[in-house]
Formats: structure tokens, C-alpha cells, sequence
């Protein structure tokens, strides 16, 4: 009977108004400064002059170009030419086609945060972009060291080489080095975004990373940090130092070398993945192991664009240069194409 009669003194035009709905919704919702973000906003290069971003934006969108380019035209070399059907060149084409990945995670977005509308980045892109970029930065340490290990045994074990870097090992190795990258990303980003984000949504870099997204979090993000402090000593010291004793046993081996053609030749073939190391390995330490917030910041960006736009760039420059047998395979895959040209001509 109560409720009847409360229904009988009810404003008859309250149920149809639209705005009481709205009213009852903003009553239960949370106060302004505890409302959880679902976008945020990347502030990338923001603070630079118009002329300044206008070049930048001409000038990342040249490497992006020539990223994959570049990295396209060392997978077409290392698969049309049989020479180069061995383990050595199955990885670097691994690496060339992780770098064409890495580099499209990033680039493209930094490329939109040049202008005001293309700075907002959806929750689930940021945790996508992040989970993406992680994974694909963790296979990329591991790879390298599976570069390293292969060059000591063909240079420390040459007359086993064949035996041990099989076509089977190098498959699963591959295959380890990814799986790595996607499940330690995806615990990383269950526990990043086990987190509410509240109040200030401007991410100070270009893309959604690790560090510079913790610092926007309501609540106690220590447990975060340390994993990811734990986790990028794993990732990073763990390959560099399997890289570090590949090339301290390859260099004594070249110390006892009398021929100068041998130890040019190891020189030759080291030489181009060491490079890239020192790039990659160089810039991840002093961002991810500097400190535990070393993500974020002028120079932490400036660092970042070393390894998101740098190194995917220079690698196929520095393992093709460096490379006779690459330039080799180059030749032979333009004389097959032109070859190609004059028959479909007549």
C-alpha cells in the first residue's frame, strides 16, 4: 500500500523527464578528482617551435620510410639468395622483419602528435601500444643475444657448427625469444593497469610507455616499479652479458689468430652485430636502468627516439655495409629483377 501510495503523490512528469535519469547517474558517479581516465593525451615533442615540428614530422617520416624500406630489402636479399639460406642470416632477417614491427608500433603515432586531435590515445590503444612495444623490445634484447651465441660457435666451435645451429635449433630459439617478449609484456601490462588512473591525463612522452603511465596513477604504484626495475634487469643484463662472454671468448680467439684476412673476416662479421648492440643495449640501460622513473623527461624521449627510431633505421645500413655478402646477395637479386624487366619487355 505504501508503494501505492507513494506512486499516486509522485510527479507524473518526473518519469518522463530524461534529466532525472542524468541527475541519478552523476549522483552515484565519483567525485571529479577520483574519475578513472579513459584516454589520455601523448604530449610528445608539444613544447618545440611550429617550424621546429614541422621539421621534425618531415624528418621521422623519412626514417619510418626508410625503415622499412631498408629492413624489407635485407629479408627480399637473405630469401632470394641461396648463399645465404644459413643460421646468421635467418636471425638478421628475424631482426629485420621484429624491426619493421617495433619501429611501425611507435613512429606512426609520434608522427600524429604533431598536431592537437592526434595527441589523444584511447586506454585500450595505450595498453595495446605498450603491451606491443614491450614485447617486441624484450624479444629484440633476446635476439641479440641469440646473434651473439650463434657467432661464438662459428667462430669458437667452427667444426661443430653445423651440428649445433641447426635449422631446428635456430627455429626454437627464434620461437623462445618471442614467447619471452609477449608473456613477461603481458604480465607487465595486468599489472599496470590493475591501477586507476585519475585526474592529470598528459603521458610526457610520445608513446605509451611504462613509466611515464605510472606517474599518472592515484594509488601506490611501488610494487609496479620494482617489477619493472626486476624485469628490465632480466631483460636487458641477462642477454648483454650472454652477449659479454660471446664476444670475450670470440676476441681471445681472434688475439690467437696469424693470419690478418681471418681476424678481418671475424672483425667483418662481429663488427655489424656489435654495432647494434652497443646502439640498442646503450640507450635501454640508461632509460630502464638509470632509474626506476627513467622513462619519462626531455632526455628520457631524446633516448627513446635512439632506439625506437635509430636502430631499426641504421640496422640494415650496418649489416649491409659492413657485408659482402649481403652487397653480393644485392647484386644478384637487381640482376634478377632487371633480367626479369627485359622479359617481360619483349
Amino acid at each position: 500500500m505504501s508503494e501505492l501510495g507513494d506512486t499516486e503523490h509522485r510527479d507524473p512528469s518526473a518519469g518522463e523527464n530524461p534529466g532525472s535519469t542524468k541527475m541519478s547517474f552523476s549522483s552515484i558517479a565519483p567525485t571529479s578528482n577520483q574519475t578513472s581516465v579513459m584516454t589520455f593525451t601523448l604530449v610528445g615533442f608539444s613544447d618545440l617551435s611550429p617550424p621546429l615540428q614541422g621539421f621534425l614530422f618531415l624528418l621521422f617520416t623519412m626514417a619510418y620510410l626508410c625503415t622499412l624500406a631498408g629492413n624489407a630489402l635485407i629479408i627480399s636479399i637473405t630469401m632470394s639468395d641461396l648463399r645465404l639460406n644459413t643460421p646468421m642470416y635467418f636471425l638478421i632477417r628475424n631482426l629485420s622483419f621484429l624491426e619493421c614491427i617495433f619501429s611501425t608500433v611507435t613512429v606512426p603515432k609520434l608522427l600524429t602528435t604533431f598536431t592537437p586531435p592526434g595527441q589523444r590515445i584511447s586506454l585500450i590503444a595505450c595498453a595495446t601500444q605498450m603491451f606491443l612495444f614491450s614485447s617486441l623490445g624484450v624479444t629484440e634484447c633476446f635476439l641479440l643475444g641469440v646473434m651473439a651465441c650463434d657467432r661464438y660457435v662459428a667462430i669458437c666451435n667452427p667444426l661443430r657448427y653445423t651440428s649445433i645451429m641447426t635449422q631446428r635449433t635456430c627455429v626454437v630459439m627464434v620461437t623462445c625469444t618471442w614467447s619471452i617478449g609477449f608473456v613477461l609484456a603481458l604480465e607487465q601490462i595486468l599489472l599496470t593497469f590493475s591501477v586507476t588512473y585519475c585526474a592529470n591525463d598528459k603521458i610526457n612522452h610520445f608513446f605509451c610507455d611504462f613509466t611515464p603511465v605510472l606517474q599518472l596513477a592515484c594509488g601506490d604504484t611501488h610494487v609496479n616499479e620494482i617489477s619493472l626495475f626486476i624485469n628490465g634487469v632480466f631483460v636487458i643484463l641477462l642477454p648483454f652479458l650472454l652477449i659479454l662472454f660471446s664476444y670475450v671468448n670470440i676476441l681471445s680467439i681472434i688475439l690467437r689468430m696469424k693470419s690478418s684476412v681471418g681476424r678481418h673476416k671475424v672483425f667483418s662479421t662481429c663488427g655489424s652485430h656489435l654495432t647494434s648492440v652497443v646502439l640498442f643495449y646503450g640507450s635501454s640501460m640508461v632509460v630502464y636502468l638509470g632509474t626506476l622513473r627513467g622513462g619519462a623527461g626531455s632526455s628520457g624521449k631524446l633516448l627513446s627516439l635512439l632506439y625506437c627510431v635509430g636502430t631499426p633505421l641504421l640496422n640494415p645500413l650496418i649489416y649491409s655495409l659492413r657485408n659482402q655478402e649481403v652487397k653480393r646477395g644485392l647484386r644478384t637479386l637487381i640482376t634478377r629483377k632487371l633480367i626479369d624487366l627485359r622479359i617481360d619487355k619483349h
